[in-house]
């Protein structure tokens, strides 16, 4: 069953194979990849992103792979850094590498391991920790150890701000015109490919709908890592 219209020019309606961005839905599918490779002892949550990525984190030696997951790492979220917005907004496009060296030496918002805190950093560090553990791009072992098996055939990681069809549009209105005027479409108005392993697959609500359903299911890992990844974490 859908609900709503897909674009307001054609009034066309939704329907569950349209593609939309799942932005920081991308972080479980990040998490299944780094699950996957806990289970076959290629990682552990325990290693340190110093064991992985060497001077890639000021602080990367008292930062572990179970805190990258958990949001506790008290890394600063890149976000939310100046240099950061500038490159996007210059449309820079600026590599993962250079994304976490914006937060790399910043202080860290607290002890990693005490207390939870949502960073986007975490994320796209574990991106570099799969690459530098596997010897393979993120995007290759998404695809050979999740979209493919699952036969997601609909998600994928795209490339600037096009859009596979069919897919559904986007607006927004001006800020303060609470619902007045013309809504602008801005669908491919920004590029989220920065977001990467944040934040930056496009999917359908079937596909994850299949995703979290195989992986609750146990299809994806095993009993032990699916129950670690159930744990929640206070704030």
């Amino acid at each position: 069953m859908t609900a709503g219209s897909a674009s307001l020019e054609d009034e066309r309606s939704l329907a569950p194979d349209d593609r939309f961005r799942i932005a920081s839905v991308t972080k479980a599918f990040t998490a299944a990849v780094v699950m996957e490779l806990v289970e076959e002892g290629t990682l552990s949550l325990d290693d340190t992103v110093e064991d992985w990525a060497p001077g890639l984190l000021a602080e990367g030696d008292s930062i572990t792979v179970r805190q990258l997951l958990g949001h506790t790492s008290g890394l600063p979220d890149y976000t939310k850094d100046d240099r950061f917005t500038g490159a996007f907004v210059a449309e820079e496009n600026p590599t993962p590498r250079q994304i976490v060296s914006f937060v790399s030496s910043e202080p860290l918002a607290f002890e990693p391991g005490t207390t939870y805190e949502y960073s986007d950093t975490d994320n796209i560090v574990l991106g570099l920790i799969i690459e530098f553990a596997t010897g393979s791009s993120y995007e290759e072992e998404l695809r050979t150890r999740v979209l493919e098996p699952l036969d997601l055939q609909d998600t994928v990681l795209p490339e600037g701000t096009a859009m596979p069809d069919p897919h559904a549009r986007g607006y927004q209105y001006e800020p303060g015109s609470e619902g007045g005027g013309e809504p602008e479409d801005v669908t491919t108005a920004l590029d989220p490919s920065a977001a990467w392993a944040s934040g930056a697959l496009v999917s359908t609500p079937s596909n994850l709908s299949r995703f979290f359903g195989d992986l609750l299911g146990g299809q994806l890992v095993g009993e032990d890592e699916l129950e670690q990844m159930k744990e929640a974490v206070e704030g």
